[in-house]
């Protein structure tokens, strides 16, 4: 978006300013040449000696005709002449341009006013706090003249909101390279506030305002004595806002499984770009066949997506959810979010445990993105949880669990995401972290932390190769409230450790996958390009994975001999496929090979497909 950022800016000040010292012959000589009658279809004489060659009139009706026939034999060749003619003229006025900017980055200017052309349904306070820092350091007098400004342009028709008054950390002069830091920066958070569809920026030499103007005479004879007619600039933000009310409505199918959803979005509700959207879906999943879907949903995404897994001919697994979601920027800063969320989902688990589960839940989040350490988001939730539906055949541990609980909890997650590209990368590195504390009020007690890290590293040949590890503990606070099944971890499946079951490893109660408390998966791939398809978004690959959960002993919770529980019995597994990047999700058909089992283990020999964001 800001490609040639520096040439647009100020185009149109080089061309008013001439204390800018920018010629402005070849732009007046270039407009002469585009509105010419040549550029209109109309035949110019030839160029050369034949130019001023005089000419004889023959009366000869084939000496006419042959004439013509030669003009029209030498128009297309002069027309394409006279644009190559005119593009080389663009590109030299161009270039001058690059030359002023680079060349006047020093120079003191005045911003004298920052207008924002194109706004309909924002509010002008917000659109003023975006740009504020490109009038740093005016005085009382330039407030009023500016709110006077804004209030004009804001009854002006067509819409729009503007400040003016006098910049510079001393009050009154800037440099033009600072100015134009400024300017892109207020443009790019602009961009980040989510309701603009395009925002372009200018600078105009200021106009002295003349006397009788709405700002008064006294803020007129205050400009000219200030000098803005010659050092002064107009800022200009030209905006198109995005449409208000977004819906979309479909189906898909895939891997067994089809599910119907429908989604509504409000942008700019009350006019401070705030965001009101809500999405219901209905998934069904029959396992006819073996049948693979998404990990389960985290605090990134609803939990509209259920683990899915390899059960019985005929069982099926089913979720309805639905979310409703409310966020605003704090202080118009769009990297400062506040958010309000409501959600209900339920799930039947059928396919690799014999209950159901329903959630009801409330939660708030306060968000601080792109910092210089990732994004940072802080939370509190409280739900309602339900495990009912329970099978004849059910596990003691399920039915220990089944019931009503009330979980509430903080929680604090840090993001670092230095990848090229989020579903297929190639370099860079990502960590994730989060932590959770859960017993401020409620009947759920414990301390939950979870980390993920990847390493990319690009080789010869477009060849590349990745590392990844993910660990988590969910610690009981209480020795008479042990964690429910809710709470826990669970491992296996296309996402996390190839070659197993949808949470094909750790723990299990008669034929119920009951999670666990500790969880280490790892895994190292090589992605290498096909035959003719270098630059195209697929890749083979090599993959290693490895992975284990399990439960901490109920008598002894000692973190040294969990882990060394977790480390003594992995289960691995090693394979070969393909790695398909779609713009919302990535696929991989794969062929694995499970190297290390336990006996509760569920392996998964031979074509496993995996359709996922987040992969080990």
């Amino acid at each position: 978006m800001w490609d040639g950022f520096f040439t647009r800016a100020v185009e149109r000040l080089a061309w008013a300013a001439p204390t800018l010292h920018c010629d402005a012959g070849p732009a007046a000589s270039a407009t002469a040449t585009v509105s010419s009658p040549a550029a209109e279809g109309e035949t110019p004489a030839p160029a050369g000696p034949a130019a001023d060659a005089p000419t004889t009139a023959v009366s000869t009706e084939s000496s006419s005709a042959g004439g013509e026939d030669e003009a029209a034999r030498l128009r297309p060749a002069t027309q394409a002449r006279q644009q190559r003619q005119q593009q080389q003229q663009q590109e030299e006025e161009m270039q001058q341009l690059r030359r002023l900017v680079v060349s006047s980055q020093g120079r003191k200017v005045r911003v004298n006013e920052v207008r924002v052309e194109g706004v309909r349904h924002t509010r002008t306070a917000l659109v003023q706090a975006v740009v504020a820092p490109l009038l740093a350091g005016r005085d009382d007098a330039a407030r009023e003249t500016g709110a006077a400004a804004a209030a004009e342009t804001a009854a002006a028709p067509g819409g729009g909101s503007g400040v003016a008054g006098g910049s510079g950390d001393d009050g009154s002069l800037l440099a033009l390279g600072e100015l134009l830091e400024r300017t892109r920066a207020a443009g790019a958070r602009l961009v980040r506030l989510g309701i603009f569809k395009k925002v372009e920026v200018g600078l105009d030499a200021a106009a002295v305002p003349p006397a009788d103007s709405l700002v008064g005479r006294e803020a007129a004879l205050r400009a000219r004595a200030e000098g803005v007619g010659r050092d002064g600039v107009d800022v200009v933000f030209t905006v198109e806002e995005l449409p208000r009310l977004w819906g979309q409505t479909g189906t898909s199918v895939g891997n067994n499984e089809g599910s119907m959803f429908t989604a509504l979005r409000l942008r700019n509700v009350f006019g401070g770009a705030e965001t009101l959207e809500a999405n219901v879906s209905y998934g069904v999943e029959t396992t006819s066949l073996p049948a693979f879907e998404g990990e389960p949903a985290t605090s990134s995404t609803t939990a509209a997506s259920p683990a899915a897994g390899l059960s019985a001919l005929g069982s099926n697994q089913s979720t309805t959810a639905f979310e409703a979601a409310f966020a605003r920027p704090v202080g118009a800063d769009p990297d400062v979010r506040a958010e309000l969320r409501a959600s209900k989902f339920h799930r039947n688990l059928a396919l690799y445990s014999a209950h159901s589960e329903a959630v009801t839940g409330i939660a708030a989040r306060f968000k601080l993105l792109n910092t210089i350490i990732g994004d940072h988001e802080l939370g509190y939730d409280l739900s309602w949880r339900h495990v009912f539906g329970l099978a004849k055949d059910a596990s003691f541990t399920v039915r220990r669990d089944a019931g009503h609980s009330l979980k509430s909890a903080l929680s604090y997650s840090l993001c670092l995401d230095r990848r090229d590209d989020a579903l297929l990368p190639t370099s860079g590195h990502f960590f994730k972290g989060f932590l959770e504390l859960a017993g401020i009020g409620g009947d759920v007690l414990h301390a939950k932390g979870e980390v993920d890290g990847q390493v990319h590293v690009p080789l010869a040949r477009g060849f590349s190769a990745s590392a990844s590890a993910r660990s988590g503990l969910v610690f009981p606070l209480a020795p008479d409230r042990p964690n429910r099944i809710l709470d826990r971890f669970y491992v296996g499946g296309p996402l996390s450790v190839r070659g197993f079951q949808q949470h094909g490893i750790g723990p299990k109660d008669g034929a119920d996958r009951v999670g666990g408390d500790l969880y280490v998966t790892g895994g190292v791939s090589v992605f290498a390009p096909l035959p003719y398809l270098v630059d195209a978004p697929i890749k083979a690959h090599l993959f290693a994975n490895a992975g284990n959960l399990i439960q901490l002993d109920q008598e002894s919770t000692r973190i040294v001999e969990s882990a060394r529980r977790l480390f003594g019995t992995i289960s691995s597994s090693v394979g070969l496929g393909l790695a398909v990047r779609f713009s919302m999700l990535r696929l991989e058909v794969n062929y694995c090979l499970p190297v290390t089992a336990t006996t509760a283990d569920a392996i998964k020999p031979g074509l496993q497909f995996g359709v996922g964001l987040h992969f080990s």
